[in-house]
């Protein structure tokens, strides 16, 4: 496969995971806030879904205060932030319109049908933003229905997926970072423990696994044990470990090397993929920054050696 292709079946995987992270993530906060069993400041809200893209800084350069509809215009249409829903709809659509010929005709109707939706859609307030997401996510999930489940499971198909489990790693990772961040500060000002316990279930709603936290744990799960579930448990499709795992199977699709040797990506992944399956919460060390800093690192390296070994 011509490298040209191959980079553009990554990243078409990549901003295709990335919009579905963001638009879930906003959606999640925003509904979860007015459930929430006390009274949450608009402004956590509007830090939290900023701070996730990384969008808080160049946010506040432009806007004076945090308004709903500036916040959500931003983060989903702004024409300008490269960061934005829409934008990372448009790069799926144009990476896989310049790779049309490997994928399949109704897999491609999916993602020009979700394209031409958020770009006729130029306004954005509280009312119709739940539609907006929900539409994103829905038709993403569409989406990945045909790239799983009709798609050869070739190399076409391994690379694609690599792009969405490399994007998936960090953004679970960065969610992870966000959140904790939030729980601490939380403990600095002694909020109260249903505090606590709403960032938790955010978190896990934020990965679409807080239903699954309550059926392996029989309860809802407490900060370390929530963190924990997204890292280290290797069966569920949202946890790094298992995706790192699933990066391990796309290389071997794509057969690049049969044996790993030291230093090499399979050698990376392998590594990688056995410190989290066998992660127990004191090999993070009580400082869970740093651990989940690091982490996303190792993933960046990891997509980095795999761009420019296999798709330069």
């Amino acid at each position: 496969m011509l490298s040209r292709l191959a980079n553009n079946l990554f990243w078409m995987g990549r901003y295709l995971e990335r919009a579905e992270y963001l638009a879930r993530y906003a959606q999640v906060h925003y509904y979860s806030a007015l459930d929430a069993p006390f009274i949450l400041p608009k402004e956590d809200v509007h830090a939290s879904v900023l701070k996730f893209p990384g969008l808080y800084d160049s946010f506040t350069d432009i806007y004076e205060g945090f308004f709903d509809k500036d916040v959500l215009y931003y983060l989903f249409l702004d024409p300008y932030n490269q960061n934005s829903v829409k934008h990372s709809i448009q790069l799926t659509r144009e990476n896989a319109r310049s790779s049309r010929d490997l994928l399949l005709t109704e897999l491609w109707e999916a993602i020009n049908i979700l394209y031409h939706q958020i770009n006729n859609t130029n306004q954005l307030d509280i009312e119709s933003f739940d539609d907006v997401a929900k539409n994103v996510r829905s038709s993403i999930s569409i989406i990945n229905g045909y790239i799983d489940n009709t798609l050869i499971h070739n190399d076409v198909w391994a690379i694609l997926k690599f792009g969405q489990h490399i994007e998936r790693s960090y953004q679970v990772a960065r969610l992870l970072a966000v959140k904790w961040e939030e729980i601490v500060r939380g403990r600095e000002r002694n909020a109260n423990q249903a505090y606590e316990t709403y960032l938790c279930i955010t978190m896990l709603r934020s990965a679409e696994a807080f239903d699954m936290s309550r059926i392996h744990f029989n309860k809802i799960p407490d900060a370390n044990q929530a963190i924990l579930f997204l890292l280290s448990n290797h069966l569920l499709p949202r946890s790094v470990s298992y995706n790192i795992q699933k990066l391990g199977e796309n290389i071997a699709i794509l057969n690049l090397m049969e044996t790993p040797v030291f230093n090499d990506l399979r050698f990376k992944i392998s590594r990688l993929n056995s410190q989290l399956h066998y992660l127990v919460y004191e090999d993070i060390g009580g400082d869970i920054r740093s651990y989940l800093n690091n982490l996303m690192r190792h993933i960046n390296d990891l997509a980095y050696i795999f761009n420019k070994e296999y798709l330069s």
